[in-house]
């Protein structure tokens, strides 16, 4: 086989490849927002279990932008959490809507939203991990 037909093969198999349409994904589902004391509004998307994500990457002093209060919309949980060191920090809370509200003194720089619906067969665990291998051994009962 020559040199000239090897090339001419390989690029006839890449060809499909690089000609297929882009298939164009589902857009972002705001199920809530956050505000800045400013009126900067960030919206939330649906992220689904145990997606977290950062509610913007605007920071002010090296710390992430400090959101005031928040809106979920009905039939959706969204979850917030903490700056850390390190990351994620602590669950500041969690709210089902439809809710607003106020953070208070906390400082919420990463979230967590879900469909109630779509999550009523997911289970994931609230508690610490020695809490939930304590609870892996309790005893069945009916």
């Amino acid at each position: 086989m020559h040199f000239s037909m090897l090339i001419t093969g390989s690029l006839a198999a890449v060809t499909p490849v690089l000609a297929s349409p882009i298939q164009p994904t589902e857009p972002l589902l705001e199920v809530g927002h956050v505000t800045l004391r400013n009126g900067t509004v960030y919206p939330l998307q649906e992220t689904g279990i145990p997606d977290i994500r950062v509610i913007t990457f605007d920071k002010e002093n090296d710390y992430f932008v400090r959101p005031i209060t928040y809106h979920v919309e009905e039939n959706y949980v969204c979850k917030f959490f903490e700056e850390s060191s390190r990351g994620v920090g602590p669950v500041i809370g969690e709210w089902k809507g439809p809710a607003d509200g106020e953070f208070g003194d906390n400082w919420a720089a990463f979230y967590m939203c879900w469909h109630i619906a779509k999550s009523a067969n997911i289970v994931f665990a609230t508690t610490s991990p020695i809490a939930a291998s304590a609870q892996s051994r309790a005893p069945f009962r009916l």
